[in-house]
């Protein structure tokens, strides 16, 4: 039985929708699962409000967690043994619990994803501030530095270019000072750090 007239406009404008909307920022990274102390089980995010986005980790450790802008967002690694934040090592000694997502269709790759007991000592932060011609790559295990992280402050787009800086907040987007972590019972890693704020990636933005 072929489809009636209605039903393939009903789908025409459904398939017009969904091609003209802006795709999510998506965080991505291959998570070390022998580093962590219990098995690792998904990626988890959390806004301001309380609402959870999850996926699911690949049987090759991989990951990739579609999120929404207008956000504040901590993120967290699941396993067996509850949600282990993950972190952001900055510069000048700050441990940024949080990242704000102020826009659509990027690409944040935060490489390598590892079990730290003390990231303050553990590691040696890195700024990023060398120009790329490309997005960093997804999976950085051969990286001369193993324990290094990489401060990012650009953000990627999703269609391979770098955002355009602003300066400023852009209006409406979530704000606030990042919540800063704790590391009494061990944190989650990245060997590169999401922004402060991702942005840039959208024609209005």
């Amino acid at each position: 039985m072929y489809p009636s007239r209605t039903a393939i406009l009903v789908l025409t404008g459904a398939l017009s929708a969904c091609a003209s909307s802006a795709q999510p920022s998506v965080v991505t990274g291959t998570v070390a699962r022998s580093s962590f102390p219990s098995p690792v089980t998904g990626m988890v995010a959390v806004d301001e409000a309380g609402r959870t986005v999850s996926c699911a980790i690949g049987a090759d450790s991989r990951f990739g967690l579609a999120l929404t802008k207008g956000h504040r967002y901590a993120l967290g690694v699941a396993s067996g043994r509850g949600v282990v934040p993950l972190v952001f090592p900055r510069l000048f000694g700050r441990l940024d619990a949080s990242f704000v997502l102020d826009t659509n269709g990027a690409q944040v790759v935060l490489g390598d994803v590892r079990f730290s007991a003390a990231p303050r000592k553990a590691f040696r932060i890195l700024s990023s501030r060398v120009a790329r011609a490309q997005p960093p790559p997804d999976d950085d295990r051969a990286s001369p530095c193993g324990e290094c992280v990489e401060d990012e402050e650009r953000t990627w787009c999703q269609d391979g270019r770098a955002a355009a800086e602003r300066d400023g907040s852009i209006p409406g987007a979530a704000t606030g000072q990042a919540e800063q972590a704790s590391e009494a019972e061990g944190v989650a890693v990245g060997q590169r750090n999401a922004p402060e704020r991702v942005e840039g990636c959208e024609s209005e933005d």
